[in-house]
């Protein structure tokens, strides 16, 4: 009889909702606006869509140059943006 291994489901989600209110906590604190995603759409060229999508969790995935604008427009990791939460068996 033939062995079938399960692989674990990895379940990756954004976290981008939560770094984008620490984020604007931090420039509030230093007297400056609090960005929104429609600035941030226009500033780095992603789409709204997306970041709705990212923020609201509805996204089924992220492009990798996505993910690098990201990081590089809020000089963050991309461990800043996501979560890895390990497949309960």
């Amino acid at each position: 009889m033939r062995e079938v291994h399960m692989l674990a489901q990895i379940v990756i989600t954004s976290d981008l909702r939560y770094f984008l209110t620490q984020y604007n906590a931090k420039r509030i604190r230093q007297g400056d606006k609090p960005l929104t995603l429609r600035q941030v759409a226009r500033e780095t060229g992603i789409a709204l869509s997306t970041l709705t999508g990212l923020t609201t969790n509805r996204a089924q995935g992220i492009q990798f140059e996505t993910l690098s604008t990201l990081c590089s427009y809020f000089n963050c990791l991309p461990s800043d943006i996501l979560r890895y939460t390990p497949d309960e068996e």
